[in-house]
């Protein structure tokens, strides 16, 4: 009885998590200057709600005039989904929200040694957005990144 009851509990609970408040949401503009470790000119970043779950496009160039186009639909399951499109490392993404202010991207390239962690944490007034990720690069180097994002 007591793990039916903690079943019904715990399906209830991923329930109200997949529709629960998603701070994450809306449009957001990479900050050069507040962030470190990356080669990013410029970037915007529009993360909405899309069918069941988010869809996120991201826009921009790198430092090198390379151009910046990824977008993917997925859920906050932790699974991975194939990007949509990519001109970054990645090809792979999986994302799993962690309450309403925070969520953990997991970044893989399908047969490459590209693999990252981001947890992106929105501050308590809605306006900034703070993106921190470790990884390891596609040559086996590992990087760290901190990215500042704000609200549009």
């Amino acid at each position: 009885m007591k793990r039916i009851f903690l079943a019904a509990v715990m399906a209830s609970t991923g329930a109200f998590l997949a529709s629960a408040a998603d701070h994450t949401l809306g449009i957001w503009k990479y900050v050069p200057e507040k962030s470190h470790g990356g080669n990013v000119a410029s970037l915007m970043q529009t993360r909405e709600n899309a069918e069941g779950g988010i869809r996120v496009t991201v826009v921009g160039e790198i430092t090198d005039g390379s151009k910046v186009n990824t977008e993917w639909v997925g859920r906050y399951d932790g699974k991975p989904v194939k990007m949509a499109t990519s001109t970054l490392a990645w090809d792979m993404i999986a994302a799993k929200r962690i309450d309403a202010n925070t969520v953990s991207e997991e970044r893989t390239k399908t047969g490459g040694k590209f693999h990252s962690i981001s947890r992106f944490h929105v501050s308590a007034d809605g306006k900034t957005m703070t993106v921190m990720t470790k990884g390891t690069g596609e040559t086996g180097e590992s990087f760290t990144m901190s990215a500042v994002w704000e609200r549009q």
